[in-house]
């Protein structure tokens, strides 16, 4: 029986200063799948916002693209932004897991615990950070306070006025399977607070978790023992349909027309098949590469596809190879496959860790986020570079990433080695 408690249809939330009305569904934003999840690029034309810290505690600051100046995201000038209940850059300490900018306003889910319960809430803060708000109580359930949840870190995705939340909840102090508690995939109307629940774990701990979500049209898409879609009109959920060797596939990507799958060509790179929507038949070889390059970040936008890896990054359209770089990266260069090894790369003869490149495009801009939370520096105090790349340069073959900003956690040192402690003690 479920443990939670979590507020449905009847106990709706009345939101207070969110300064928006409920607009119609088809008229609301859908999800950019070329720039959600983790450290999606929160883009304006004047600045960018950012979330990021080394223990995923809230700490929303805003960059100005004319001046550079990095300043938390909180209009109380004499605000110390230490966490208290008066900050918005720092609310509460709160434990977040990644943040989304839609339609104006910037949203966050978070953990939380108070004396009798424990579970998922999501926020929202306006753009100039005057004021925050819960939107809801995604999930609660009792909870002794002198335990902790873990929910996961999954992130979510908002697609036409609903955000869509995936969690995994497990006791801290009892990991596996003596410690889980509840998974799951909630439905959230970010306009009114209520809440359903898409996907439940109708085999406890051994239940498949729904991952990589993302929204494109009357449905969103997720990762569940193969890809499964969600009928945003009917409510209905179902496989995708595409088997191979008799087991449904997991989609990477999808458009209007197409869905995209990957696989391997004769040499063991990658390929990307491209199947009709309608049909689920097999319609041509979308992209077939030659390089050899671990792991490589795949966006899918306006007809085009984006293969970026470590060292290089073509672009592909109808099947075709059309344009492409390749780059080094300024302080944190890594060197060609030699250097590979057991997941991490080297640096000057020194094993580097914990950084990990991701890519997202905004503004007609191929960025990339260079996170380097396990080489963590206190002097320096940089969670992250962030570069950008103009798509038309690319495709030209003549493009250079340019560094525009970087994340600094410049919170006092005793706030930093109280944080890192509590890391460490936590398990972190």
């Amino acid at each position: 029986m479920r443990k939670r408690f979590i507020a449905m249809a009847a106990c709706l939330m009345l939101l207070t200063g969110c300064g928006q009305s409920a607009q119609r569904n088809d008229e609301l934003p859908e999800d950019t799948p070329w720039n959600n999840g983790v450290n999606a690029v929160m883009e304006t034309d004047m600045g960018w916002y950012t979330n990021m810290s080394r223990t995923n505690l809230l700490n929303l600051h805003y960059i100005d693209k004319d001046s550079g100046v990095d300043v938390f995201l909180c209009s109380r000038p004499e605000c110390m932004h230490e966490g208290g209940s008066s900050c918005t850059a720092t609310y509460n300490g709160l434990e977040t897991v990644n943040t989304v900018m839609y339609n104006g306003d910037i949203y966050f889910a978070a953990y939380e615990q108070d004396e009798e319960t424990a579970g998922i809430a999501l926020y929202r803060v306006t753009a100039d950070g005057s004021s925050i708000d819960k939107v809801s109580d995604v999930y609660k359930i009792k909870f002794p306070r002198d335990d902790e949840c873990k929910i996961g870190n999954e992130p979510f995705i908002i697609h036409k006025g609903y955000a869509y939340i995936p969690f995994d909840i497990s006791k801290s102090s009892l990991p596996g399977f003596g410690g889980y508690i509840d998974s799951g995939l909630m439905k959230v109307n970010i306009y009114t607070g209520e809440c359903s629940e898409i996907v439940s774990d109708e085999e406890g701990y051994f239940s498949p978790r729904a991952r990589r979500l993302m929204g494109c049209g009357d449905f969103v898409y997720y990762d569940w023992s193969g890809t499964w879609q969600y009928d945003t009109v009917t409510g209905g959920c179902s496989p995708v349909g595409i088997k191979s060797e008799d087991k449904y596939t997991y989609i990477i990507g999808v458009t209007d027309k197409n869905f995209f799958i990957s696989t391997l060509n004769e040499k063991d790179c990658l390929k990307i098949e491209t199947y009709d929507k309608e049909t689920l038949e097999f319609a041509y070889v979308a992209a077939d590469t030659e390089g050899a390059d671990h792991w490589p970040r795949i966006l899918f936008y306006n007809d085009m596809i984006f293969i970026c890896g470590y060292f290089e990054i073509g672009v592909y359209k109808d099947g075709e190879r059309i344009g492409g770089i390749s780059y080094e990266m300024g302080e944190n260069e890594y060197k060609k496959d030699e250097d590979y090894f057991d997941g991490h790369y080297k640096r000057d003869g020194d094993e580097f860790i914990g950084q990990w490149n991701e890519f997202k495009i905004s503004g007609e801009h191929l960025y990339l986020i260079e996170s380097n939370f396990l080489n963590y520096n206190y002097e320096t105090r940089v969670l992250c570079n962030v570069y950008r790349c103009p798509l038309e340069d690319i495709i030209s073959g003549e493009g250079e990433f340019e560094e525009v900003f970087r994340v600094t956690d410049n919170r006092s040192a005793e706030a930093l080695w109280a944080e890192h402690f509590a890391a460490i003690k936590k398990g972190g």
